[in-house]
């Protein structure tokens, strides 16, 4: 990924499907990443979805020319 970072603030979210102090694992049995799901309501946070999306794009065009993403990876 390039050295340019954007950070985005999200408040009033939901947590789903933790794995904050430890690993999840893999369905093989090997060790995963940390990791977590966010929940957004649309209504309540469609300004930082609108930003989340914009960087993703952003970073989709300066890192992997232009690639696209399918609708369930975003």
């Amino acid at each position: 990924m390039s050295d340019n970072t954007e950070t985005i603030i999200l408040r009033n979210v939901r947590l789903s499907y933790p794995h904050l102090f430890e690993r999840s694992k893999t369905p093989e049995g090997k060790e995963g990443k940390y990791n977590a799901s966010l929940i957004l309501d649309p209504s309540k946070n469609a300004d930082a979805i609108t930003a989340i999306e914009t960087m993703i794009s952003d970073q989709l065009k300066m890192n992997l020319k232009g690639a696209k993403l399918p609708p369930d990876r975003l």
